[in-house]
This record gives structure tokens, sequence and C-alpha cells, in this order.
């Protein structure tokens, strides 16, 4: 298996198991906790009050993880860019980092913020402090996503250009395409998933294994 292969492989595998740890972050036995109940803490405590903190911990320390894993991927992918264009090697190194480090910080305050909540027994008082330190901490969660969009637009360009040997049709195994398409498809679904923006970035990257 060549070097970028296992590159690709290693971002598949953190996304896959990140969207894996946000599913144990997410679903309970009586339901599924998303952004649309947090404001209301009897909906929210019904969701989360029987959900166990080993889970969530397991889910922080093995997500956090996970970004790592995604993010050698990213920046040994984007070494591998050198030898097409250095200018912008360096910028998708640049990119590789900030999802890195901002990955994790994201992960690891919406995760700590889910424990705190449980672990103070589901109150109105705890749910208003975990708010208010997500609100606090959010731009680390839009640096992520966004470093994510610009690595993801990059890579669109360097294929569909015929800037690296692949088929310029595969421009279409593309994380943001794939991201788009499920989260349309799990907004008509009814019943809702979680972790779907990880599991479609980890399929995209699926077909540029097989091509690359």
């Amino acid at each position: 298996m060549t070097f970028v292969k296992v590159m690709i492989m290693l971002i598949f595998t953190g996304h896959i198991i990140c969207g894996i740890c946000n599913c144990l972050m997410s679903f309970s036995k009586t339901g599924l906790l998303d952004f649309s109940i947090t404001r209301d803490n009897y909906k929210m405590s019904y969701v989360l009050g029987g959900m166990p903190r080993g889970t969530i911990t397991t889910a922080l320390i093995l997500g956090s993880f996970a970004i790592l894993a995604s993010t050698a991927g990213y920046i040994g992918f984007s070494t591998w860019m050198l030898q097409y264009n250095p200018g912008l090697s360096r910028a998708m190194v640049n990119l590789g980092t900030a999802i890195g480090i901002f990955g994790v910080i994201q992960h690891v305050v919406f995760g700590s913020c889910e424990w705190f909540y449980i672990r103070s027994g589901c109150t109105e008082n705890a749910r208003k402090l975990a708010f208010d330190f997500c609100k606090r901490l959010i731009f680390a969660s839009i640096i992520y996503v966004l470093a994510l969009f610009a690595f993801s637009l990059i890579l669109f360009i360097v294929i569909v250009t015929g800037m690296i040997q692949m088929p310029r049709w595969t421009c279409i195994f593309n994380p943001i395409l794939f991201v788009t398409v499920l989260m349309l498809v799990n907004h008509f679904l009814p019943k809702k998933g979680a972790g779907i923006a990880q599991f479609a970035i980890g399929l995209a990257y699926v077909g540029l294994f097989l091509f690359i």
C-alpha cells in the first residue's frame, strides 16, 4: 500500500470512529440528543438522565484520538501534495493542523459539557452553565468546520483541474458533496441519526482511496 493510501485510510478511520463517538454521546435509551432540545431541560434531562458517564468519557477519549489520527492523515496527504503544488501543499498542511487542534477542542468541550450536565444531576442550572460554556467556545467548532471545508475545496480543485493523476470525474468523492447529501437525507428521515457529517467525510475518502 502506497504512502498516500495509508494517509487516506487514516483520514477515513479517524472520521468513522469520531462519528461512532458522536453517536455514543448523542443516543441514549430514551432518545437522541440534538440541538433542538438543549433549551428545554425537561427534554434534555429525559434523554441524558439515564446515560452512563462512562460512555461519555469513553467517547471523549476515543474521539480525541480519532481526530488526531485523521489529522495525521490530512497532514501526510498534504505533504504528498508537495510534488504537485508546493503552495497548495503548505496551505493544506496548515488546514490539516487547524482541523486537528480545533477538532479536538470542540469535541472535548461539547463532551465535557454533557458529562458535567449529567454529573450535576441534569438540573436547569447545570444546563444553563453547560450551554453558556459551549457558546463561549463555539469559535472552535466554526474554525474546525471552515478548515474542513477549505481542505475539501482545495481537494476538489486539484482533482478537477487534473493536478494529480486521478480521473477528473472522481472529484465527486468530495466531503462537501457527501456531507450535503447525507445531511439532506437525514433531515427527511422519520428517525434522525447522529455523527452524519463524520460518516459522510469518511465515506468520501473511500472513493479517493480506490482511485488514487
